[in-house]
Protein backbone atom coordinates (compact mmCIF):
# COMPACT_ATOMS: atom_id res chain seq x y z
CA UNK A 1 0.00 0.00 0.00
CA UNK A 2 0.97 3.54 -1.06
CA UNK A 3 0.48 7.00 1.02
CA UNK A 4 -0.81 9.29 -1.94
CA UNK A 5 -1.24 12.79 -2.39
CA UNK A 6 -1.48 15.76 -5.02
CA UNK A 7 0.99 18.78 -4.56
CA UNK A 8 0.05 22.10 -4.75
CA UNK A 9 2.00 25.38 -4.76
CA UNK A 10 1.06 28.15 -2.29
CA UNK A 11 -1.88 29.93 -4.81
CA UNK A 12 -3.36 26.15 -5.09
CA UNK A 13 -1.81 24.89 -8.63
CA UNK A 14 -1.50 21.05 -8.54
CA UNK A 15 2.10 20.52 -9.31
CA UNK A 16 1.93 16.58 -9.08
CA UNK A 17 1.65 14.03 -6.98
CA UNK A 18 3.83 12.76 -3.98
CA UNK A 19 3.91 9.12 -3.43
CA UNK A 20 5.14 7.40 -0.12
CA UNK A 21 5.56 3.49 0.41
CA UNK A 22 4.35 2.07 3.45
CA UNK A 23 7.95 0.65 4.11
CA UNK A 24 9.27 4.10 3.94
CA UNK A 25 6.79 5.27 6.88
CA UNK A 26 7.32 2.27 8.37
CA UNK A 27 10.72 2.97 8.57
CA UNK A 28 10.56 6.44 10.07
CA UNK A 29 7.88 5.06 12.69
CA UNK A 30 10.72 2.58 13.89
CA UNK A 31 13.40 5.00 13.80
CA UNK A 32 11.28 7.63 15.99
CA UNK A 33 10.07 4.84 18.46
CA UNK A 34 14.08 3.15 19.05
CA UNK A 35 14.74 7.19 19.68
CA UNK A 36 12.44 6.66 22.99
CA UNK A 37 13.87 6.29 26.45
CA UNK A 38 12.97 2.83 27.30
CA UNK A 39 12.64 1.35 23.79
CA UNK A 40 14.90 -1.42 23.76
CA UNK A 41 13.87 -2.57 20.01
CA UNK A 42 10.91 -3.82 17.86
CA UNK A 43 9.12 -6.88 17.68
CA UNK A 44 8.62 -8.22 14.12
CA UNK A 45 7.03 -11.75 15.55
CA UNK A 46 8.38 -14.96 15.18
CA UNK A 47 8.44 -14.49 10.99
CA UNK A 48 10.60 -11.48 11.36
CA UNK A 49 12.70 -13.13 13.98
CA UNK A 50 13.62 -16.18 10.72
CA UNK A 51 13.92 -13.83 8.43
CA UNK A 52 16.25 -11.57 10.62
CA UNK A 53 18.32 -15.03 11.33
CA UNK A 54 18.71 -15.68 7.63
CA UNK A 55 20.67 -12.45 7.19
CA UNK A 56 17.11 -10.13 6.27
CA UNK A 57 17.45 -6.64 7.99
CA UNK A 58 13.86 -5.63 8.06
CA UNK A 59 14.06 -1.47 8.92
CA UNK A 60 9.98 -1.46 9.56
CA UNK A 61 10.26 -4.98 11.69
CA UNK A 62 7.61 -4.10 14.24
CA UNK A 63 5.66 -1.64 12.34
CA UNK A 64 2.06 -2.34 10.97
CA UNK A 65 0.68 0.27 8.61
CA UNK A 66 -3.11 0.72 7.49
CA UNK A 67 -3.83 3.71 5.57
CA UNK A 68 -7.34 4.29 4.49
CA UNK A 69 -8.99 7.93 3.03
CA UNK A 70 -5.62 9.97 3.96
CA UNK A 71 -6.18 8.55 7.45
CA UNK A 72 -3.32 6.81 8.83
CA UNK A 73 -3.36 3.83 11.99
CA UNK A 74 0.47 3.07 12.99
CA UNK A 75 0.48 -0.12 14.95
CA UNK A 76 3.93 -0.51 17.17
CA UNK A 77 5.62 -4.00 18.54
CA UNK A 78 7.78 -3.07 20.80
CA UNK A 79 10.08 -4.80 23.49
CA UNK A 80 10.71 -2.68 26.14
CA UNK A 81 13.19 -1.60 29.20
CA UNK A 82 12.70 -3.45 32.29
CA UNK A 83 11.64 -1.17 35.33
CA UNK A 84 10.23 1.31 33.12
CA UNK A 85 6.58 2.89 33.62
CA UNK A 86 4.67 1.12 30.73
CA UNK A 87 1.92 3.75 30.32
CA UNK A 88 4.66 6.82 30.32
CA UNK A 89 6.23 5.02 27.89
CA UNK A 90 3.62 4.29 25.29
CA UNK A 91 2.30 7.91 25.56
CA UNK A 92 5.94 8.80 24.57
CA UNK A 93 6.22 6.79 21.80
CA UNK A 94 2.76 7.66 20.57
CA UNK A 95 3.62 11.17 20.94
CA UNK A 96 6.90 10.97 18.58
CA UNK A 97 5.95 8.76 16.50
CA UNK A 98 2.85 10.85 15.88
CA UNK A 99 4.70 14.23 15.58
CA UNK A 100 8.06 12.37 13.39
CA UNK A 101 5.73 11.01 10.73
CA UNK A 102 3.61 14.03 10.34
CA UNK A 103 6.08 16.46 9.82
CA UNK A 104 8.14 14.02 7.73
CA UNK A 105 5.13 12.55 5.35
CA UNK A 106 2.80 15.11 5.99
CA UNK A 107 0.05 13.12 6.57
CA UNK A 108 -2.18 12.89 9.27
CA UNK A 109 -1.53 10.06 11.77
CA UNK A 110 -5.24 9.21 13.22
CA UNK A 111 -3.75 6.54 15.94
CA UNK A 112 -0.27 5.10 17.26
CA UNK A 113 -1.30 1.87 18.87
CA UNK A 114 1.46 0.08 21.00
CA UNK A 115 1.87 -3.72 21.69
CA UNK A 116 4.69 -3.93 24.12
CA UNK A 117 5.62 -8.12 22.92
CA UNK A 118 8.33 -8.29 25.84
CA UNK A 119 10.58 -6.58 28.70
CA UNK A 120 14.76 -6.95 28.24
CA UNK A 121 17.04 -4.82 30.73
CA UNK A 122 18.60 -1.83 29.05
CA UNK A 123 20.15 -2.05 25.65
CA UNK A 124 23.86 -2.99 25.43
CA UNK A 125 25.83 -0.20 24.28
Amino acid sequence: MTFKRKQRNSSGEILGSLQVDDAVIASVAADAALGCDGVIDMSGGIMGEIAERLGKRNQAKGVKIEATDGRLVIDLFLVAEYGKKLPDLALDVQKSVKQTVENTVGVDVTEVNIHIQAIASSRQG
